[in-house]
């Protein structure tokens, strides 16, 4: 598991986004317990190919979706809102509602996002709502 894990994120950082999602499903389904946190990777990529729907039934699988604690949730899914109001498929409001739930949840992700500065190191431990939180949020997002 561990070595499909390397793969996704080497596919991933080569900028094989396709080839990565392929390697976190797989894992998903022969790990539903999801003890490597793939589902968060499996959101992201889903993501970046723009397949927003997929997107929010993995979300709603695997952490109650819009309502999830998790900021790579909440946050990927100010993106996806992002991203859908420049297509004209989400309104000014739902984009603006998502970012206020994602900043009710975790309010210290922009800072992060914004800086001008690198990041400092990943964290080992995550505190949910915390800054260790948002700094990892960052580190795989930005």
């Amino acid at each position: 598991l561990r070595c499909y894990h390397g793969l996704g994120v080497v596919l991933s950082d080569k900028g094989d986004v396709q080839g990565a999602n392929e390697m976190f499903q797989f894992l998903l389904r022969v790990n539903p317990s999801d003890n490597q946190g793939v589902r968060l990777l499996v959101f992201q990529t889903l993501i970046e190919l723009g397949e927003y729907s997929e997107a929010e039934k993995v979300a709603e699988k695997h952490s109650d979706g819009r309502e999830s604690s998790e900021c790579y949730f909440r946050y990927g899914f100010v993106l996806m809102d992002y991203l859908r109001h420049k297509l004209g498929a989400c309104s000014k409001q739902q984009l603006e509602c998502t970012l206020v739930r994602a900043l009710q949840n975790n309010n210290f992700v922009p800072q992060f996002m914004l800086q001008n500065e690198p990041l400092p190191p990943r964290p080992d431990t995550i505190s949910p709502g915390g800054i260790e939180e948002a700094l990892s949020y960052a580190s795989s997002s930005l």
